[in-house]
């Protein structure tokens, strides 16, 4: 699997959110693929997982020298495929010049929280032409490849072309699943919700996301909720109808 990787998210609350949230959740599958059951680094991970919420918001960097005082043998492994991924991002559906900033506040997000060193692609701008394009089932490059989003497609796609080829060490495979990620699966579902409102605070801390951008994402929640709620009674009313009626429900 390629270390260079390439993230696709938008200058929205909610994207901003998954991107992050997604890096940082191959970051720990990282360490639990290094770190494997029985070393005194997956030991002293087994004992922090047990306070989920401290877990979260420990930095990871700090946790990393945490390990590298109980097993600093593996610890070392798991900084060299650290330093070998190097994830990139193209941040799409740009309106306004201003969204662009937000790439560099995810930067600095993510090496200050994770370590990690993104590089940056490009910018995308929202472009109607896409939708044209879509609609005549032609790529866009081909139906107008003079357009603002076909240029911006065209050099993100020169950068990659032209940009050295890492891989990772020849016995580490990301894609190999732990036996942690199976039996941790039931328990990170159920901490998601305390996870991303951590990610939230990292997020806000470094001025990726606004407390306003925040407090919009929460007012469409809201009405989204709201939405759901009033479907979930509209239903209700017509299965109980259906079974004043003599249906079987």
């Amino acid at each position: 699997l390629s270390p260079q990787g390439i993230i696709v998210t938008a200058p929205t609350v909610t994207a901003t959110l998954n991107g992050y949230l997604f890096l940082k959740n191959v970051v720990f599958r990282m360490m639990y693929n290094t770190f494997r059951r029985g070393t005194p680094a997956y030991n002293k991970l087994e004992s922090l997982k047990k306070d989920s919420a401290a877990l979260q918001k420990l930095y990871l960097p700090n946790l990393v020298k945490s390990l590298a005082q109980v097993d600093p043998e593996n610890t070392r492994l798991f900084n060299q495929r650290l330093a070998e991924f190097h994830p990139r991002m193209v941040l799409n559906m740009i309106d306004d010049p201003k969204d662009a900033d937000r790439a560099q506040r995810i930067r600095h997000s993510c090496k200050q929280f994770l370590g990690l060193d993104l590089e940056h692609l490009g910018v995308i701008y929202r472009d109607s032409l896409q939708d044209k394009a879509l609609a005549s089932r032609l790529p866009v490059i081909i139906y107008k490849p003079q357009s603002l989003i076909s240029q911006a497609v065209y050099r993100i796609a020169e950068k990659i072309m032209h940009s050295a080829t890492l891989k990772f060490d020849d016995d580490y495979d990301i894609t190999q699943a732990s036996d942690f990620s199976f039996q941790a699966a039931e328990e990170e579902a159920t901490d998601d919700f305390s996870a991303k409102m951590s990610y939230v605070e990292d997020l806000i801390g470094t001025g990726a996301l606004t407390t306003g951008e925040l407090a919009e994402a929460i007012k469409q929640q809201q009405y989204e909720i709201s939405h759901l709620k009033a479907e979930n009674l509209l239903l209700k009313k017509k299965l109980v109808e259906a079974a004043r009626q003599g249906f079987k429900i």
